[in-house]
């Protein structure tokens, strides 16, 4: 299989991308995960004053929630509620923390991609080159330094 990054034409990128939908059709049949490591890209409050997060877990590399109520009335919940312990956790990070965190990726219901974990890139270089997933936090910890004496 070609690199992404040494994609030289449509044909090649093609078919790294079928390869790699493919892929995230394999991954939605296991999509938990349990205690990964990331940092806080970006948290905000959403229209509905739920709150929305993007985590960079590899360069490039993200999970977030939809950030839209929109995109959560076809799919399912993505933000992260109101008046929960979660939302209390989330609403205290801010842009750079490491945090560990649980949930899994949501698989998408539209008619494209079907049963697929959701990646919601505008392009499919994008797609490959900086993959942003929909994913349901259920546990995030923040990893805090301890001072030095």
């Amino acid at each position: 299989m070609i690199a992404a990054t040494a994609i030289q034409n449509e044909f090649q990128q093609n078919a790294v991308i079928e390869t790699w939908e493919k892929a995230l059709c394999d991954l939605a049949r296991n999509a938990t995960v349990k205690d990964w490591l990331g940092r806080v890209y970006d948290v905000h409050e959403t229209w509905d004053r739920n709150a929305s997060l993007n985590v960079e877990i590899h360069d490039r590399i993200w999970l977030e929630t939809y950030g839209s109520a929109i995109a959560e009335k076809e799919n399912g919940p993505s933000n992260i509620k109101k008046e929960t312990e979660l939302y209390d956790t989330v609403t205290s990070l801010k842009k750079g923390d490491r945090i560990i965190f649980s949930g899994e990726f949501i698989s998408s219901k539209g008619d494209y991609k079907r049963g697929c974990v959701t990646e919601r890139s505008l392009t499919r270089s994008g797609a490959i080159r900086e993959p942003e997933f929909i994913f349901r936090f259920d546990r995030i910890e923040a990893i805090r330094r301890n001072p030095r004496p």
